[in-house]
């Protein structure tokens, strides 16, 4: 009885980390696509780019 309880302990572990990797993936690339954002928004380039 123990040994199934451990399995059932080991399967739901390795269940939650096959939803937290991809979805922490997701989130970083989401922050990472909002710096680029940034950086390009603040960029000095850009501004001289308006300037004429």
């Amino acid at each position: 009885m123990t040994s199934a309880a451990r399995w059932n302990v080991a399967s739901s572990i390795v269940r939650a980390w096959v939803i937290a990797l991809p979805a922490s993936g997701l989130v970083a690339a989401r922050f990472y696509d909002l710096a680029r954002l940034r950086v390009a928004l603040l960029s000095p380039e850009r501004s001289e780019r308006g300037r004429g």
